[in-house]
């Protein structure tokens, strides 16, 4: 089995992921193990040649509903926007699945919502540091065309 050996790490991250690791009942090797193998398992953004496509059987209702809308322009907001970035459970797949290669529109602010949310589930220990950082990357790379909400100011 390999085995994955990183050099130069400062003081603090390790001190961390002792306390997550304690926290969590388990030895540090077994907490960035199973962090490990979470990591890699996380589909990215962008699907590689090698990532399978959602396997037709499986698709849920949501994945349906979305393929019907295929040629209309999306407008996403927080929620979809966070639960594709973070969720690896099927609603997350779906969202990334539907998203994926398209050109949406949001509202202006969404980036800051989604960070918003980020933040919160980072300090609820819902997600950690790392993965949000990687959220945030993965945000900064969807193509979406932000919606300036200042022409509604008036209503």
């Amino acid at each position: 089995m390999p085995s994955v050996q990183i050099k130069d790490v400062p003081e603090s991250p390790p001190a961390v992921l002792r306390q997550r690791a304690a926290a969590a009942h388990r030895s540090l090797q077994e907490y960035l193990h199973s962090r490990l193998i979470a990591e890699a398992s996380r589909p990215s953004w962008k699907r590689s040649s090698t990532e399978p496509a959602v396997a037709e059987a499986g698709r849920s209702r949501l994945a349906d509903a979305a393929e019907s809308l295929r040629g209309i322009v999306l407008v996403v907001d927080a929620s979809v926007s966070s639960v594709a970035l973070t969720d690896d459970a099927p609603g997350g797949a779906a969202a990334r699945a539907r998203l994926r290669g398209e050109t949406s529109a949001a509202p202006e602010l969404v980036d800051l919502e989604v960070a918003s949310v980020l933040r919160r589930v980072s300090w609820a220990d819902l997600l950690d540091i790392c993965r949000v950082e990687r959220a945030i990357t993965d945000l900064r790379a969807i193509p979406i065309r932000g919606a300036s909400h200042r022409p509604l100011l008036a209503r």
